[in-house]
Formats: C-alpha cells, sequence, structure tokens
C-alpha cells in the first residue's frame, strides 16, 4: 500500500535576481519547465498524514531576498474493513 500524497506545483518569478533554492517543507523542489507567462515551475511531493497537514513552499533567491507561502490541507484517510466472518472461502446454506 502506498502512502497518500500531493503533488505541488509552484510558480516562481524574480525582479531583479534568481531563486537558487525552492523547497516544500524543506525539501527541495526539482524544475520543471517554464510557463507560459514566463515563470519557472517546481514540483515537489509530500507525503500526508490524516488529519491537518501544512505545506510550506520557500523561495531563497540569489541576493539574499527569501519568500515564503504557507497553507494547510486537511487529509481524511479511509475507513478500514475487516471481514473476520464468513471465513474466506467458507461455503454457506449447505
Amino acid at each position: 500500500m502506498t502512502s497518500p500524497s500531493l503533488s505541488v506545483l509552484a510558480d516562481v518569478t524574480a525582479n531583479s535576481s534568481y531563486a537558487s533554492r525552492v523547497t516544500l517543507n524543506d525539501k527541495q523542489m526539482q524544475q520543471t519547465g517554464l510557463t507560459a507567462e514566463g515563470a519557472v515551475q517546481y514540483a515537489g511531493v509530500l507525503d500526508l498524514v490524516p488529519g491537518k497537514n501544512t505545506v510550506t513552499v520557500a523561495v531563497q533567491y540569489e541576493d539574499g531576498e527569501r519568500r515564503v507561502a504557507t497553507t494547510e490541507v486537511n487529509y481524511s484517510a479511509p475507513a478500514r474493513i475487516t471481514i473476520t466472518s464468513p471465513a474466506d472461502k467458507a461455503v454457506l446454506g449447505r
């Protein structure tokens, strides 16, 4: 079974210097290309836990400026159902 995850895309623009580091919850994001508007797009994946999850994207620019965007998402894990009776492959109604 795989862990639930959230794919995050961040469009990064700059006026005077380029982004030197883009992180998702302190993990490096990967540059994926450019948007039609000219922003550099970064992608990352965040593993979710049941309940509230904080999503923080931080951008460090070459000139020392740092910008941060934070939001929260709630993950409701599906119910786990276990069938204990009848047993697997049991013959019923004889």
